[in-house]
């Protein structure tokens, strides 16, 4: 090669992530998710809950638990979980339902978000 820039032909290409843009989707595709299966999505959740408990109740869980407690990470996440679940599935729900999900089916309407659209195949 003679004069000229180095031959980029094949390499990969370097493109940074927009991280609140992917925060944006996988919450909306959550969201949509608990809205298109609320009885499938409060079931997985009540068994994450009662395997959460389970381990909660060991001494490697009662540290990892007190290693938790004050984390600024866990609490995003938290935040995080209860953004993306719309804060309708319960860990003691009293049946199969999420009970918030008349309310929240109501409110998401109103609001014209375009998860509707994903959640109902829109």
């Amino acid at each position: 090669m003679s004069g000229g820039a180095p031959d980029d032909e094949g390499l990969p290409e370097l493109r940074l992530n927009d991280a609140e843009a992917e925060l944006d989707v996988l919450l909306a595709d959550l969201q949509a998710a608990v809205l298109t299966h609320p009885v499938a999505a409060q079931a997985l959740y009540t068994a994450l809950v009662a395997e959460g408990r389970r381990v909660a109740a060991t001494p490697e869980g009662q540290q990892l638990r007190a290693g938790l407690a004050g984390s600024a990470l866990a609490r995003r996440w938290r935040e995080a979980w209860e953004v993306g679940s719309l804060n309708a599935l319960q860990p003691d729900a009293d049946g199969p339902f999420p009970a918030e999900f008349g309310d929240l089916l109501f409110a998401a309407a109103l609001s014209g978000r375009p998860f509707l659209g994903r959640a109902f195949g829109g």
